[in-house]
């Protein structure tokens, strides 16, 4: 029978009868002992694709390796060419697209599978677990065929942001100011031609500014529908992956998502979930989040959920109000962390009928002020001095009492990767969150507001990393645009991937 098993610690052992035996993934070179009533009866070193000479009896099997990573075998009492497992010509195909920043897995293991064929659009390498920047290279463009059944991985190198070779560009005072009470957001195109802020009190929830018309208007094609204002809304830059900008408005039984091409100088309704949810308008503070397809939108006691490919729609379970940073991802598991901020953050693997607590609870902070990111991996929460860290959704983390001091809201925090951030603090720098080469994370100032005349006491409202290579700020009613340098592409690359099935 077919095994899949992970080596962990540097070995893996398992009872298991049998007279055959066959390594069908692994990573590299590993050492095979089979053990029968207590005595060694073959300790060898074997690759992907050796078997057992001849039958041996044995009912046990250690494997050890200098890499900790899953593996796939064969054993039982019949030879795996006997099986009916045994490959022939393909049959049918499956196909999918797979998202590779760092490493990332391509496929599993399937021993219904002929050969696997791939192809990209941004330079990528192949091999087993810990593949890195030394296995196969697949070029943009280039389909490959690889025969293999067993776990395929691909690796791309992610992107860095070389703080040290940052340059002031400009700074605009009163950029951004629209002239509302209360904006949550704004937004600034990367050729500075198109502005867009919220307004959280006034008739319409957004507004446009444009360098053919340099007054702030009310947004009209943003902000109405079918004459009805929306209380407020929120807005989603996907122009770097989808050139489009998203806004979601909501109101107190209404969900209205628009979508914009020409960086938001008109925006077009292209889905309106009516339904009396018993929305609250003040929960849009807590801004929609994005994975992969998935919108989500934290509405009062619902979680408001689409897919931005197919505009399938559905709401996570009712449940307590005011959940904090909940977010969907492609296969929908979800997260989100406790409304009363002191509980550990929560998941859901059914599209939320049902949560689960995971992780660890930090001692000593709330959960209100905290960003994870698109992955749910990559976790920064505020303390009253420093800040909590996580790349594992809390299943570890470490407690950083830095001189930088962070509200780590989404408008005061951007994710370059999931090991890469950029936040905003209140002292006026701006800092780059990164875990080196060791495994540590380190701190690096970006930018320096002060030193270009910013005074403290003002808000961040936008933090982004234009596609042009320019950091954003709006700090206040101003604008200030520095030169950032990033080695490498932020943008992962899309593997397509066809396997031939027998």
């Amino acid at each position: 029978m077919i095994i899949n098993t992970s080596i962990k610690s540097g070995f893996v052992n398992m009872g298991k009868e049998g007279s055959y035996f066959s390594l069908v993934s692994a990573s590299g070179i590993v050492n095979v002992e089979l053990r029968l009533k207590g005595s060694t009866v073959i300790d060898s070193k074997m690759w992907v694709g050796m078997s057992l000479p001849q039958a041996m009896p044995f009912d046990e099997i250690i494997i050890t390796s200098d890499l900790d990573q899953p593996i796939e075998l064969w054993a039982g009492k019949v030879s795996m060419s006997q099986s009916r497992y045994s490959n022939s010509a393909a049959k049918a195909i499956r196909t999918e697209q797979v998202k590779v920043e760092g490493e990332a897995q391509i496929n599993g293991s399937d021993l219904t599978r002929t050969a696997t064929r791939l192809r990209t659009n941004k330079d990528v390498f192949l091999g087993g677990a810990g593949v890195d920047g030394s296995g196969w290279k697949l070029k943009a463009g280039v389909t490959e065929e690889i025969p293999l059944a067993g776990v395929l991985m691909a690796y791309k190198r992610p992107a860095f942001l070389d703080a040290s070779q940052t340059t002031f560009k400009d700074s605009q005072v009163g950029g951004f100011n629209e002239g509302v009470a209360t904006s949550f957001w704004r937004w600034e195109s990367d050729d500075g031609a198109v502005r867009l802020a919220h307004d959280y009190n006034g008739a319409h929830p957004m507004r446009i500014w444009t360098v053919g018309d340099p007054v702030w208007r009310d947004h009209v094609t943003a902000g109405l529908w079918s004459g009805v204002n929306w209380n407020t809304m929120d807005l989603i830059d996907l122009n770097a992956e989808r050139g489009e900008l998203w806004a979601v408005g909501l109101d107190s039984n209404r969900v209205g998502y628009y979508v914009s091409t020409d960086h938001g100088l008109t925006f077009k309704l292209v889905k309106l979930i009516s339904h009396n949810m018993g929305f609250l308008p003040a929960g849009m503070g807590e801004k929609t989040t994005r994975s992969g397809s998935f919108l989500t939108t934290n509405a009062g006691a619902y979680h408001a959920v689409i897919n931005m490919d197919t505009l399938v729609s559905f709401y996570s379970q009712k449940g307590t109000l005011n959940y904090r940073r909940v977010m969907f991802t492609d296969e929908l598991n979800g997260y989100r962390g406790a409304p009363n901020g002191n509980d550990k953050l929560q998941r859901t693997y059914d599209g939320g009928k049902n949560w689960v607590e995971v992780g660890i609870k930090p001692q000593g902070w709330g959960m209100t002020q905290y960003a994870i990111n698109q992955s749910g991996n990559f976790f920064i929460a505020k303390r009253s001095a420093g800040m909590v860290i996580s790349y594992d959704f809390l299943e570890t983390y470490e407690t950083y009492n830095t001189s930088f001091t962070s509200g780590a809201e989404d408008s005061q925090i951007v994710f370059l990767n999931d090991s890469m951030a950029l936040m905003a603090c209140t002292d006026l720098k701006i800092i780059l969150v990164y875990k080196d080469s060791s495994g540590n994370t380190a701190f690096e100032v970006v930018a320096d507001l002060a030193t270009h005349g910013a005074v403290e006491g003002g808000t961040y409202r936008e933090l982004r990393v234009a596609e042009n290579g320019v950091l954003i700020v709006g700090y206040g009613d101003d604008i200030y645009r520095f030169n950032v340098a990033i080695i490498g592409d932020l943008a992962p690359a899309t593997v397509e991937v066809m396997e031939l099935l027998s």
